[in-house]
């Protein structure tokens, strides 16, 4: 497991899927964003447990367009051309509540995964800071994961 400090992540635009710290209170997570003029988004998918819930949450706590087609595609496209990374030094997201979506289906979990981990890519290739941070538990969540503390 690999630890960084959160604030020297913000500090260095590393994009990528990490795990939240539980010494860490998302209102810490808003406060740095803030400070750092960064956007902040915070997707609520506590109880999810199915793909078309974890889309549900996505597309409304991000407000993605209605255009948006409720698959991992459409996700993919969406998280890859958000108007907020684009328009600023870039964008710290925090998804909660996965562990329930982790255990339900790990399939559609990988997906996510996979989509998120995509996007900071793309982000980080196009000089853009695209951070999602995953609180909750290591052991369910990826202990393969860094972690930021």
């Amino acid at each position: 497991m690999t630890t960084v400090s959160l604030a020297r992540l913000l500090d260095a635009a590393d994009s990528g899927v990490f795990i939240l710290s539980p010494e860490i209170p998302v209102a810490r997570v808003s406060e740095l964003r803030h400070k750092r003029g960064l956007q902040g988004f915070d997707v609520h998918c506590a109880g999810v447990g199915d793909k078309l819930g974890v889309l549900q949450a996505f597309a409304r706590d991000l407000r993605l367009p209605d255009w948006f087609g409720a698959n991992w595609d459409a996700l993919a496209d969406c998280l890859m051309d958000m108007e907020a990374v684009s328009k600023g030094p870039g964008v710290v997201m925090t998804v909660d509540g996965l562990e329930t979506l982790a255990g339900h289906s790990p399939e559609d979990y990988e997906m996510l995964m996979g989509v998120l981990r995509d996007a900071a890519t793309y982000w980080q290739e196009e000089g853009m800071l695209f951070c999602v941070l995953l609180p909750g538990r290591r052991d369910v969540l990826g202990p393969d994961l860094p972690e930021a503390a």
